[in-house]
């Protein structure tokens, strides 16, 4: 998945949209879902591998804690 989020904009508090992975078995892959940004972890190897742990905001999922891979990252919002 290709994105241009620029990653050094991630913060604990930004809300981000993102796809669930296909090892997580979505029932539907296209979906967006949103998610409040509480800790960010990045590799020092390089500046585009890390992830985020977030808690989800979707209705029926609120506060759920969810680890986002940033190549799953969409758009921050």
């Amino acid at each position: 998945m290709s994105t241009n989020v620029n990653y050094d904009q991630l913060r604990p508090g930004l809300v981000i949209a993102y796809r669930l992975r296909s090892c997580d078995l979505p029932t539907r892959p296209e979906r967006l879902w949103h998610g409040r940004i509480e800790d960010v972890s990045r590799s020092w190897a390089s500046p585009l591998v890390g992830f985020c742990y977030v808690a989800v905001l979707d209705e029926g999922y609120e506060e759920m804690p969810e680890l986002v891979f940033f190549d799953r990252i969409v758009s921050i919002e």
